[in-house]
């Protein structure tokens, strides 16, 4: 039995009302009880008065998370736990490659680059960067490479950053126009076009900045390294062309990438306060945006098409100007319509055959759940080593090691921790009841989705609207950002404004309920007053997913342009991966990569209460499917879109203009 199958009375009931026979059936003692649910269960039992509110949910949770090891159920016949366990991850490249290191400094045809720095070149850039193909400064700028049988244990890594104020800057949307054509003129395949300065971290932890670099991805398996290199020239002469290009002002790097689409009834819950239990474990059903969504099939065997509510807005009139009380919700087109035929026709509700959108799909709800039963996990050990500690101070009351001030200051953490494993079992409780039926996770209709193509500006218009079912609104109060417990208020102000040259006008709301006030308007250049601890210009970007959760990311400075598998070419919003190295705290969560499946539809926004753009792609690296950049939509080309349906949208506060 498992705590899925567990019924609700026995979930409730508590360990020290149990007999010893009891817990034996039940798998919490005896020869086939884990240690770590053995240690649990003993330590309720000696300690009645601190522990009597562990459940038998909790220690169910702790039994599935450490079942009995396969060797000690063969020795009774008894089949093995259903819990796979993780199998270790696999060595890390520069692991991989120093086994093979006879072959890491040769540059074998049709390569141009040593299979060393083709691997480690973006080292640094998000948990599985490309490879490099080819670079313009292959022959003044060289890469570092250990000797043949050096140990190469630290490698020099790259942090990607925005372009900001260079000559490059005035003349992009000028010039990009001309790389692309000359691209398509010499049948280069390219996918993505974008501008990046990367910050490059030594060995000895000393950093410079490189030159700007027009960073080129061509689709996998189409291009080789030599027909890139003899290519270059005609980029640099449309450089040299516009004076931008002056003593190697700007490099050109090329490597392969495809742009990959990241989309993977009781009310929704309401946002609470940092110091209440459930905050930061009842994101997914609370009314907060970074809503996972998913489209509700009768198809078991279908896979769903995943993704996040970007914010919501009021109709408050129809186009034919009657009164409307309609809560609409936007998202990605893309995560409501998985074949070609429906993205590339406009869609309008049909009220004979509706689209249903779901809190949550399968995968999300299973991740949701297993987030919650991991709390209540390490809420009931971490009960059990707290009584431990208590014992081990008491024992030295009376002693020259007596400390009654951390005594004290155990018995209140203890019992707050108490307080706090009741509502995380009442929380995972409602969540495996109310919210288990997908018919109760039903979000809404789909109610207008245009073709997704690109706008009269060049942006992808990847945009549908989900009329919200009212029940599901209750607690919903505007566009504001639970930001979650990854972070307290203090460390996501280091790390929007890392150097304080910039106040922030509207710090980080204590509470971490960040409420989304405008649309940022539409410019093309962003001048940031704030810099990196390298000194670089510096536009911190932040969104909430419903995969990745939050996470931080570098803005590119200048539009990225793009052509995906079909041929359709459009300009985007890009964002980098902030950093790969961790907060002061030791934490990096956040500072991975900016995006992931399940993560299309999520707004983006800054430190300045602003919302910048909606995400719909990025590119796909390694066998991990990492992300090093991301692309979006502006949030007021999607307003604009909106307002031609919607001609008297409400955004809930959030202005435009």
């Amino acid at each position: 039995m498992g705590v899925k199958d567990m019924d609700l009375e026995t979930r409730k009931k508590r360990i020290i009302d149990l007999s010893h026979d009891e817990l034996i059936n039940l798998g919490f003692l005896g020869d086939e009880a884990s240690v770590q649910v053995k240690r649990i269960v003993e330590s309720v039992k000696a300690s009645p008065a601190h522990l009597g509110n562990i459940t038998c949910f909790m220690v169910e949770c702790v039994k599935d998370q450490f079942p009995v090891p396969v060797r000690r159920h063969s020795q009774h016949g008894i089949p093995s736990s259903s819990r796979i366990p993780t199998p270790p991850d696999p060595p890390a490249r520069s692991e991989t490659l120093s086994r093979d290191a006879s072959d890491a400094h040769e540059i074998v045809p049709p390569h141009l680059i040593s299979k060393f720095e083709r691997k480690f070149y973006y080292y640094g850039i998000s948990s599985d960067p490309p490879e490099l193909l080819y670079r313009s400064d292959l022959d003044t700028n060289k890469f570092y490479i250990p000797p043949p049988g050096a140990r190469f244990s630290k490698l020099s890594r790259k942090i990607p950053n925005g372009v900001f104020d260079s000559p490059l800057n005035a003349v992009w949307d000028v010039v990009a126009p001309q790389i692309i054509a000359s691209m398509k003129n010499n049948g280069v395949r390219w996918s993505a076009l974008t501008t990046v300065r990367f910050t490059t971290v030594y060995r000895d932890d000393e950093a410079s900045i490189g030159p700007v670099v027009i960073w080129i991805a061509v689709r996998p398996g189409t291009m080789d390294a030599q027909v890139l290199r003899d290519f270059t020239p005609n980029i640099m002469r449309i450089l040299s062309n516009a004076n931008v290009n002056e003593e190697g002002a700007v490099v050109v790097e090329w490597y392969e990438g495809e742009v990959t689409k990241l989309s993977g009834s009781p009310s929704l819950m309401p946002m609470v306060h940092r110091m209440n239990p459930r905050f930061g474990l009842n994101h997914p059903f609370n009314a907060a945006l970074g809503i996972p969504v998913a489209r509700q099939t009768d198809n078991k065997g279908e896979v769903e098409q995943e993704g996040t509510i970007a914010f919501l807005f009021k109709e408050v009139k129809t186009r034919d100007g009657a009164p409307s009380s309609r809560v609409l919700a936007v998202t990605n087109k893309h995560v409501v319509f998985d074949s070609e035929s429906e993205r590339e026709t406009q869609y309008r509700f049909d009220g004979t055959n509706q689209v249903r959108m779901l809190v949550c799909g399968g995968r999300q709800y299973e991740r949701a759940v297993n987030d919650l039963m991991d709390a209540v996990i390490k809420g009931a050990r971490q009960v059990s080593l707290l009584e431990e500690d208590i014992e081990g101070l008491r024992a030295k009351e009376g002693t020259a090691d007596e400390d009654s001030r951390s005594l004290g200051r155990v018995i209140m953490a203890l019992k707050e921790l108490e307080e706090h494993n009741a509502v995380r079992q009442t929380l995972v409780a409602e969540a495996t009841t109310e919210w288990k039926d997908p018919n109760d996770r039903v979000f809404g209709v789909v109610d207008y989705g245009p073709e997704i193509s690109a706008g009269p500006d060049g942006y992808t218009l990847d945009v549908a609207t989900v009329d919200v079912d009212p029940a599901k609104l209750e607690h919903f109060e505007s566009n504001i950002v639970d930001l979650g417990d990854q972070f307290d208020a203090i460390e996501l102000e280091s790390l929007f404004w890392p150097v304080d040259v910039e106040q922030c006008s509207e710090p980080i709301p204590a509470n971490m309920r960040f409420p989304v006030l405008s649309a940022s308007p539409r410019r093309l250049v962003v001048s940031p007053n704030s810099e990196d601890t390298n000194g670089e210009p510096l536009y911190v970007l932040a969104k909430w997913g419903s995969t990745t959760h939050l996470t931080l990311g570098r803005y590119s400075g200048m539009d990225a342009y793009v052509c995906d598998a079909f041929g359709v070419e459009s300009r985007e919003v890009a964002v980098y991966n902030y950093s790969s190295t961790t907060t002061k705290a030791g934490r990096t969560s956040g500072l991975g990569d900016f995006a992931g499946y399940g993560d299309s539809g999520a707004l983006i926004f800054t430190g300045h209460r602003e919302a910048f753009a909606m995400l719909h792609s990025g590119i796909i690296s390694g066998e991990s499917g990492t992300t090093h950049v991301t692309f979006g939509t502006p949030v007021w080309c999607i307003v604009e879109e909106i307002l031609k349906e919607y001609p008297h949208a409400n955004f809930f506060g959030m202005t435009h203009r």
